[in-house]
């Protein structure tokens, strides 16, 4: 009789501490939804939705890079036309920058009164600088315009966001 019990026992501790590890093991478990695995897919899922996104808002401003030159395009707020900027230069000045900014007018017109700003910051443009173009927006050509942001820092030049208006259009005068 003995062998008998000792082999129910032995069972039964057995399956005692198999439910014992399967509890404690499905406590351990997190709760919620499950945490992803591959943070690079994530991330290129969220960069598509972004780029999806900005491809449906129209770019009132323009993003400029001044370490690679690239130009950008921008929706002039008033009128509602597209010109192209680029920063060409960034230097000391004082105890701030100047930024040098080339705008280019595609058009057979030229723009007077126009003004804007250039907005700047560290992680995003927070801060503005009001602007204004001395003279016109030539037809055809880049056209340069010295920003001077006065106090700054290179660390708020990293995000540098122009928006720009027109308040005069200037068609070529025809000659007789």
């Amino acid at each position: 009789m003995m062998p008998r019990f000792r082999r129910a026992l032995c069972i039964g501790l057995g399956l005692l501490l198999l439910f014992t590890a399967a509890h404690h093991a499905f406590a351990q478990t997190p709760k919620g939804p499950p945490k992803p695995r591959d943070q690079s897919a994530i991330d290129n899922f969220q960069d598509i939705q972004i780029r999806n996104l900005q491809s449906r808002v129209e770019a009132h401003f323009a993003a400029l890079d001044c370490n690679s030159q690239r130009f950008d395009s921008l929706v002039m707020k008033s009128p509602k036309i597209l010109m192209f900027a680029i920063c060409r230069n960034v230097e000391t000045y004082l105890e701030g920058h100047r930024i040098t900014i080339e705008i280019a007018n595609p058009y057979s017109v030229s723009f007077a009164a126009v003004s804007g700003k250039l907005a700047y910051g560290k992680d995003w443009a927070s801060k503005d600088v009001d602007i204004s173009f001395p003279g016109e927006l030539v037809s055809g050509r880049w056209n340069k315009l010295q920003v001077v942001i006065n106090p700054s820092n290179a660390d708020d030049l990293r995000n540098l966001h122009l928006t720009l208006e027109a308040n005069q259009i200037r068609a070529a005068s025809a000659s007789p």
